[in-house]
C-alpha cells in the first residue's frame, strides 16, 4: 500500500517527511515518554511501567510505518532513480559509480 501512495507523491517530500519524522519519534518523543513516566508526573508504580511500555509499542508502530514509506524511494531501492524521474534529471550508469 506504501509503495502505491508513494508512486503519487513527491519522492523528496517523502524522503525528508519520514527522515525527520524517524528523529522526531526517537529523539523526542521517546525521550519525553521516558521523563514523563519515570518521574511520576502522571503515574507510579506499575501503571508507570505500563504506559512506557504502551508509548514504546505506539513509537514502534509509527516509526515502522514511516520507515514502509521511505522504503520504497530509498537510495538501496531505487530511489535516485525515481527521484531523477520526477525531476526530469537522467542518470546513467557512469553517474551512478561515480555518485553512488
Amino acid at each position: 500500500m506504501a509503495g502505491a501512495i508513494i508512486d503519487r507523491s513527491d519522492i523528496r517530500r517523502v524522503l525528508v517527511g519520514t527522515t525527520i519524522g524517524r528523529g522526531v519519534v526517537w529523539g523526542l518523543l521517546l525521550p519525553a515518554a521516558w521523563v514523563v513516566f519515570s518521574s511520576g508526573m502522571v503515574v507510579t508504580g506499575s501503571a508507570a511501567l505500563s504506559g512506557m511500555y504502551a508509548s514504546l509499542l505506539f513509537l514502534s508502530f509509527v516509526d515502522g510505518s514511516m520507515v514502509a514509506f521511505g522504503a520504497p524511494v530509498d537510495i538501496d531501492n531505487g530511489g535516485v532513480d525515481l527521484l531523477c524521474r520526477q525531476n526530469n534529471i537522467e542518470v546513467t550508469d557512469n553517474v551512478r559509480q561515480v555518485r553512488l
